[in-house]
């Protein structure tokens, strides 16, 4: 996988329930070095019900917010469907 240099890069991974994305969001985390903002994980630390859909698309929203200011400082984002997020520095190379 080659990693660009230059610019912000958002990043979404779609998929049915159970597809493996959180396991794909997860990879990218640790190879990345990335940090990954999870709805499900914000709202268990919160002791919010993981099925509020209210809460959860407030939690969504701010999730977002967060990810446009780390886009605009030029870091690459990724975004799975479940809404988690990750982010790092780019710089050039290849993953390992």
């Amino acid at each position: 996988m080659q990693r660009s240099g230059t610019g912000a890069r958002l990043i979404i991974v779609c998929g049915l329930p159970g597809s493996g994305k959180t396991i794909l969001a997860k990879l990218l985390e640790s190879r990345l070095r990335a940090v990954r903002f999870s709805p499900d994980d914000w709202m268990d630390a919160l002791s919010l019900d993981i099925y509020d859909e209210e809460r959860r698309g407030k939690i969504e929203a701010l999730q977002w917010k967060f990810g446009q200011e780390l886009l605009a400082l030029g870091l690459h984002l990724g975004k799975d469907r479940a809404g988690y997020l990750a982010a790092r520095s780019p710089s050039p190379g290849r993953c390992r």
